[in-house]
């Protein structure tokens, strides 16, 4: 006797997945999700935060790809990879230090990403790009920051800043008298070399003049910061005058007429009586003198009275009345 039975075979499709691969800067984590089954085994699980489920977190230090088996409802599996490229953060190369002179400016660079931020800002003409002019007034370091496909390095680059010398001229009063005739020297420190508004390159430089005049003073140190100040040099304008009290008219060249000596005087008067009130000599330039004559005779011997007024160029005013001597 013969008997049969039908059986079948149903042949089921192994899971369809679908996987995420992501690229992440060293030191950072990346998300990989897995679809299309219904539990999920990554392997090697080194560096993830957990070997099963769609969606896992990892931090590796180098690239990595990872395999995962997706398992349907009905047990069926299925293999997939996704791989997390790790980049290296950029090494950045820049200008380390430079020294300049406060009120300067010097110009910084950096190089090794495609996108750079300064900080602090204070000094800098900009915060960004790879080259910047930097004029603080202080020493100041600056922290770079480079950007190359979303991962970051930093490097430092610092500016010291020298202080500008101190120019000294006679001990930095703005302006000297000097009188005509009389040597009269500017004394210039501060610095390691000079070079006067005149061209002389001497500290000190000896001034000979017949009107006011301006000296400027350039004064460069050891750190090669360069300061100038000025000074004004006046000629000599304060007035004077003296009145002696006798003379000898008696004509052996000595003390033979009566002068009124000044400096500076711009307006000047003098008027001389005798005892009875009687004018006897007058002039309005202090330059000449009186012989003691009046009508072309020599007066006696006695005492004489003047009236006098002046004026100097510094606006001082004289007005005098005093007595000579005539001694003939």
């Amino acid at each position: 006797c013969v008997a049969s039975q039908v059986a079948t075979i149903n042949i089921l499709n192994n899971p369809t997945l679908s996987v995420s691969s992501e690229s992440m800067c060293i030191g950072q984590s990346a998300s990989l999700t897995a679809n299309g089954a219904v539990s999920y085994t990554w392997s090697p699980s080194s560096n993830l935060s957990t070997a099963n489920g769609s969606l896992v977190i990892g931090t590796p230090s180098a690239t990595t790809t990872y395999s995962v088996f997706g398992e349907s409802i009905d047990g069926c599996i299925s293999l997939n990879t996704a791989t997390i490229s790790v980049i290296n953060n950029p090494t950045l190369s820049a200008t380390s230090s430079s020294t300049i002179c406060i009120g300067k400016t010097t110009t910084l660079t950096v190089t090794g990403a495609s996108s750079y931020t300064w900080s602090p800002t204070f000094g800098l003409n900009t915060n960004t790009g790879p080259i910047v002019i930097s004029s603080p007034t202080t020493n100041i370091v600056y922290t770079i920051t480079g950007n190359l496909f979303g991962c970051l390095g930093t490097i430092t680059s610092s500016v010291f800043v020298n202080p500008l010398p101190t120019v000294i001229i006679n001990s930095s009063s703005n302006s000297f008298i000097y009188t005509p005739g009389e040597d009269f020297s500017l004394l210039g420190s501060g610095g390691v070399s000079y070079v006067w508004s005149n061209g002389s390159t001497d500290s000190n430089l000896i001034v000979y003049q017949t009107e006011q005049t301006q000296y400027c003073l350039e004064v460069t140190d050891a750190n090669s910061c360069v300061n100038q100040t000025c000074v004004t040099v006046d000629l000599k304008t304060e007035s004077t005058l003296y009145i002696p009290n006798s003379f000898t008219p008696n004509n052996d060249k000595i003390n033979d007429v009566f002068f009124v000596m000044g400096t500076n005087i711009t307006e000047f008067q003098i008027l001389i009586f005798n005892s009875w009130g009687e004018l006897l000599y007058e002039s309005t330039d202090i330059t000449k003198g009186w012989d003691g004559t009046y009508n072309g005779e020599y007066v006696s011997n006695g005492i004489y009275v003047y009236s006098l007024k002046a004026k100097g160029i510094d606006g001082k005013t004289y007005k005098e009345i005093g007595k000579i001597i005539s001694m003939n």
